[in-house]
């Protein structure tokens, strides 16, 4: 048996030796930059070597420095998202590993450990600029960064809540017409446009609150050009709720559930207008399955996206349904209409 487990080790070390035999040399640097691609024999002749592995779907990245490994980043690719995992190591013992995680080419999140603690930072975006950081220790809310933005979207001033620090404003001037972002105590944010014939016009004020409840919620409110908003995210950085009300006396909310292990899967869009439209999603493991469309409690549209990225829209007419149209993955080519038989 013994013989055995010696015979299976040393097949596998064979073929670990034989995979990276095949690996790519590059003689590198520090920062791990591949300058020039060298052969196997002659690696023992540079300080930093970077070892290249490609995989089905990953790809093995090993810095060397006089042959002790510096770093490994094992990086995977699955349709438009990316994973990177990179390890550093001191005298051959791992001294930190962080995980990142891109989609589309966007940073989603980064998590690491620090000092037995774990660091995470998870990124929102919008319009593909980024609009919010949120950093957790330990799966708990540590602070909220919110990146406030110009027309143009230029950055404007960001606005960081911290769990222990409180919150504070840091803030920006924009080109063109000068634009400046003024703070006063009380958290009052003025925006002030001077044109070029230097008539200054204050044309959007801002006040922002915020403050945690006895459960730990981190509740947000503000005020922008007349729009109240209140927020609310959960001990774990998880948006909760948003309700909004605008200066025609129109309303909009927006409630979000989620699992045990932090995925959404449930929201509930309500909006306010001289009709109550209602949009419920459903998801699983995170991803959109499912939405139906109410009017005054009235559905009138509901959309299935299937495994395949088809989707199969249902049209209602006065609550029932008459119509359903299967989509292309492109969401816009018809595929087939399917109208069901009187009820």
């Amino acid at each position: 048996m013994i013989r055995r487990k010696f015979f299976l080790l040393s097949v596998l070390y064979v073929l670990i030796l034989h995979a990276l035999a095949f690996a790519a040399l590059y003689q590198s640097n520090i920062l791990g930059q591949r300058l020039a691609q060298i052969e196997q024999s002659d690696r023992e002749n540079y300080e930093f070597i970077l070892e290249v592995l490609e995989e089905d779907e990953s790809i093995v990245s090993i810095l060397y420095n006089n042959m002790s490994v510096l770093s490994k980043e094992v990086t995977t690719i699955s349709d438009d998202m990316k994973t990177v995992v990179e390890t550093t190591y001191d005298n051959d013992k791992i001294v930190n590993e962080s995980t990142r995680v891109y989609d589309s080419g966007l940073l989603q999140s980064v998590s690491t450990d620090d000092e037995g603690h774990t660091i995470e930072y998870d990124y929102i975006y919008e319009n593909n600029q980024l609009i919010e950081e949120k950093k957790l220790v330990d799966t708990r809310l540590d602070s909220l960064t919110t990146f406030y933005r110009f027309y143009d979207g230029s950055l404007a001033g960001t606005r960081v809540i911290d769990r222990k620090e409180g919150t504070f404003v840091t803030l920006y001037d924009s080109d063109g017409d000068v634009s400046t972002l003024v703070s006063d105590a009380d958290n009052r944010i003025s925006l002030y446009r001077i044109y070029p014939n230097g008539v200054v016009d204050d044309d959007q004020v801002m006040t922002s609150d915020a403050f945690y409840d006895e459960s730990g919620n981190l509740l947000i409110s503000e005020n922008i050009e007349g729009i109240v908003k209140k927020s609310m995210y959960s001990p774990k950085g998880k948006l909760l709720s948003v309700d909004q009300i605008f200066p025609d006396g129109e309303s909009e909310s927006m409630v979000y559930e989620y699992d045990t292990e932090g995925n959404i899967t449930h929201s509930v869009n309500t909006m306010a207008t001289e009709d109550t439209t209602r949009i419920e999603r459903w998801y699983t493991e995170g991803k959109l399955k499912s939405q139906t469309e109410w009017v005054n409690d009235i559905p009138e549209r509901s959309v299935k996206y299937l495994e395949d990225g088809t989707s199969i829209v249902t049209i209602f007419e006065q609550g029932i349904p008459y119509t359903d149209v299967t989509y292309a993955t492109d969401g816009k080519r018809v595929l087939s209409i399917e109208y069901r038989k009187e009820q």
